[in-house]
């Protein structure tokens, strides 16, 4: 019997370096992650991505295509990272791509993380078209039409967190102001509540939601900052009329985030028509960029072969 071709994955984020391989009909194999100690020192962010390899070639010798989802706006074509990436501060116009491959003996397919995680989830709807959102440190989504992620002419499609929702109102780590990312991310949610509620002690996301459920004042203004992103989300199903919209994140992964009322005031934004879009929570959890990136680099993988045969 044949031996099923395997494919990994690298998920760059500003804290660590997630990592797995595997391919279509398995699913994920085996995942792990790396901590990166020093995130603005590239130095140390090429040496997790080879300690992965280095760990995948161990249990899998035969794993040399690899997708890579990191932050900010990707030039797929070129393989590198063109727009702002705040945790990540210098990775930006380097040939990253070609340095991974380079170093590691294999080949790599860069794309945004938010599309990775999109790219995964709609696997699970076929032919269908879906829109992703991820809600963690800041606000990722993606667009898959077609089986394929749209990325628009300067690869910079579908970048809802920077979508403005209050005019002239906080500043956002992208340099606007008013975006929704600058109210609805974790750390935003957190910065503002902790503002508003000088005397009350929040120790993160989760204690924040936490708190939420029992206090009046704090659960009013945490649903007053996810209305900001319903109104987001409304707003681009209205643009893209897609049949799915799958919302997923750090964020949404806590047990008391309020998913039911995040849906709600979705539909509630939304006219007639579009009431028939399906609002699902994301099913990968934080698997969804690793997944996404086996799912990308087994279909580039299978692309560039017939192409070339």
């Amino acid at each position: 019997m044949k031996r099923q071709k395997l494919f990994g994955a690298l998920d760059l984020g500003g804290s660590f370096l997630k990592f797995a391989y595997g391919n279509t009909e398995k699913g994920i194999i085996y995942h792990d992650r790396i901590q990166i100690k020093e995130p603005d020192n590239n130095d140390f962010i090429f040496d997790a991505i080879k300690q992965a390899v280095n760990i995948i070639n161990k249990h899998e010798q035969s794993v040399k295509t690899f997708g890579m989802g990191t932050p900010g706006t990707v030039d797929v074509d070129r393989g590198m990272i063109t727009g702002i990436t705040p945790n990540l501060p210098n990775i930006q116009n380097i040939a990253f791509k070609k340095e991974i491959e380079k170093n590691n003996n294999i080949k790599v397919y860069l794309e945004n993380d938010a599309n990775l995680m999109s790219y995964a989830e709609a696997s699970l709807y076929p032919s269908q078209s879906v829109l992703g959102i991820t809600i963690g440190t800041g606000i990722g989504s993606g667009f898959i039409y077609q089986n394929d992620i749209f990325r628009g002419q300067n690869y910079s499609a579908i970048e809802l967190g920077h979508t403005i929702v209050n005019l002239g109102g906080r500043r956002c780590k992208c340099g606007k102001f008013g975006c929704v990312e600058a109210y609805s991310s974790a750390n935003s949610m957190l910065a503002i509540c902790r503002e508003e509620f000088p005397n009350l002690e929040i120790n993160n996301i989760a204690h924040l939601l936490k708190i939420g459920k029992e206090n009046k004042e704090i659960k009013s203004k945490i649903n007053l900052l996810n209305s900001y992103l319903a109104m987001t989300i409304a707003n681009a199903v209205s643009t893209l009329d897609p049949q799915v919209v799958c919302i997923g994140g750090g964020v949404v992964e806590i047990k008391d985030f309020d998913f039911d009322f995040l849906k709600q005031k979705i539909k509630g934004f939304l006219a007639s028509n579009y009431q028939c879009v399906k609002i699902v929570k994301a099913q990968f959890e934080n698997r969804a960029g690793i997944y996404g990136g086996i799912l990308i680099a087994e279909s580039k993988y299978l692309e560039h072969n017939l192409l070339y045969k």
